[in-house]
C-alpha cells in the first residue's frame, strides 16, 4: 500500500518492506514533484522493494525551504523506518539534492542513478537557454510577474506531460511548484557546479540524445572531464524517463534489483 505523509514540513510517497531493510530514494526534477514517478512506484510495489519520493523545496506539498535541512529530513525520515542501505535515483535538477544527500550521508548509500542531471549548467546547455543562464536576473524578474497569476493546480501528472517547446511548459504547465521559488532556483542552477565530483564517478549516468535543457553531447564532454565511465545514451529529450518510461523502465528494474 502507497503512504503519502508529510514529516517535519516534506512531503513523502514511501511504502515500507519491513523485512527489506534497503530502499530506493527517488528525487524529481526542477518543476515536478515526487508523483512524476507514480509509475516507478507501481514497479517498487510489486517487487516489495520500499521507497521513498519526498517533494522538493518549492514544490509540491513540502513547506521546507532550505535544501541542507530538507535532506537532513529525508535521511532522518528514511532511518525512522528501518532502512539501511539506499539507493538513489534522480533526474535533472534532483542530482544536487544527490550531491548533497552523498556528501553528508555516503555511508548509508549503495548506489546513484542519475538522468539527464544538471553538473554545470552554462557548460550544458547553449543557445537561448545559455544566454538566459548568462543573464540569470532574468529569473528573478519572471518569478516575480509569473507569481501574481493563479496557480490552475498544484498537483497534476507531471509524468504525463506532453512534447511541448519548453517556454511553453515554463509558463503553462509549471503549475505544480512554486513559480517564484521555481525560478528562484533556476536563478541559483545558472551558476550550478557540482562541488563533489566523487558522487558521479559512482553513479550510473543516464542521457537522453535529443535534450534541449542539458544537452547530451555537451554533458557527455563534461562528464568525461570528470573522468566518469558508466554513461548511457538512451533516444528521447529531458524528461524521457518519464515520457518514454516503457522504454527506460528495464534499465530502472536492473538498477534496483542489482
Amino acid at each position: 500500500m502507497l503512504f503519502r505523509k508529510k514529516f517535519k514540513n516534506v512531503f513523502f510517497h514511501y511504502k515500507i518492506e519491513n523485512y527489506n531493510k534497503n530502499c530506493v530514494l527517488l528525487l524529481h526534477g526542477l518543476g515536478g514533484t515526487s508523483y512524476s514517478f507514480r509509475r516507478y512506484f507501481e514497479i517498487l510495489e510489486k517487487k516489495n522493494i520500499s521507497f521513498f519520493a519526498s517533494d522538493h523545496p518549492f514544490h509540491g506539498y513540502t513547506e521546507e525551504r532550505d535544501f541542507k535541512t530538507y535532506v537532513n529530513t529525508i535521511f532522518e525520515f528514511i532511518k525512522k523506518n528501518g532502512c539501511k542501505e539506499i539507493k538513489i535515483v534522480s533526474h535533472s535538477f534532483g542530482s544536487y539534492v544527490t550531491e548533497l544527500f552523498y556528501t553528508k550521508f555516503k555511508g548509508s548509500v549503495k548506489s546513484i542513478m542519475l538522468i539527464t542531471p544538471f553538473i554545470e549548467a552554462k557548460k550544458q546547455t547553449k543557445g537561448l537557454g545559455l544566454l538566459l543562464y548568462e543573464r540569470k536576473e532574468f529569473f528573478r524578474y519572471a518569478g516575480k510577474i509569473l507569481s501574481i497569476f493563479p496557480e490552475k493546480f498544484k498537483y497534476p501528472d507531471y509524468a504525463r506531460i506532453g512534447r511541448k517547446p519548453y517556454f511553453a511548459y515554463w509558463v503553462n504547465d509549471m503549475t505544480h511548484a512554486d513559480r517564484k521559488g521555481y525560478f528562484e532556483i533556476q536563478y541559483f542552477v545558472a551558476d550550478r557546479k557540482i562541488e563533489n565530483s566523487e558522487f558521479l564517478n559512482v553513479s550510473e549516468i543516464h542521457l537522453g540524445i535529443y535534450d534541449i535543457i542539458t544537452y547530451c553531447d555537451m554533458t557527455k564532454r563534461l562528464l568525461k572531464n570528470y573522468d566518469v565511465k558508466n554513461i548511457f545514451l538512451h533516444k528521447g529529450d529531458h524528461l524521457f524517463p518519464l515520457k518514454e518510461f516503457n522504454t527506460f523502465k528495464e534499465n530502472f528494474i536492473r538498477f534496483v534489483e542489482r
